[in-house]
């Protein structure tokens, strides 16, 4: 059993060491927005991810830990018991965290450019992104049927 940070650098080190110990695949909860960071730096290495819906790997009514619910977690996922959530790859993911951030921002009554680095995901996709005169408009220059074109608000 070991523990690691929340930090990037910690990601990194729990995935040197998952290699050091040949683990090729991992389970975890999909809560909030904490696990996105580690599961992209895993799944960047390579390392196949179970992402499981916190509420269908429940294991007892009462108090738990966090070191119970990952004993849990990796019995059912030894056991083969889980069922991986649907993630859709690559820039699929950022375009749909900008969206959601956009929405979130218009929802808000629009503070400007407040948050912008907290794009989930958007900027380390690659996505080139060019902060323009509005974020409340609609984006310019998408593209269909897999044409790359710059993002530009």
């Amino acid at each position: 059993m070991r523990s690691f940070a929340t930090f990037t650098e910690d990601f990194h080190a729990l995935h040197d060491w998952f290699r050091r110990c040949q683990i090729t695949t991992v389970a975890m909860e999909s809560t909030g927005v904490f696990w996105i960071p580690l599961f992209q730096i895993l799944e960047a290495a390579g390392i196949k991810i179970c992402l499981a819906n916190e509420h269908r790997c429940k294991n007892l009514p009462g108090r738990k830990t966090d070191l119970q619910d990952c004993q849990w977690i990796q019995h059912l996922h030894s056991d083969g018991l889980l069922r991986g959530n649907f993630r859709p790859t690559g820039q699929v993911c950022a375009v749909r965290a900008i969206i959601r951030h956009r929405d979130a921002l218009v929802r808000g009554g629009g503070s400007g450019a407040v948050g912008v680095e907290n794009w989930p995901g958007a900027l380390e996709a690659g996505l080139p992104l060019t902060a323009g005169k509005s974020l409340r408009r609609e984006p310019q220059g998408c593209s269909a049927a897999g044409q790359k074109a710059p993002l530009v608000w």
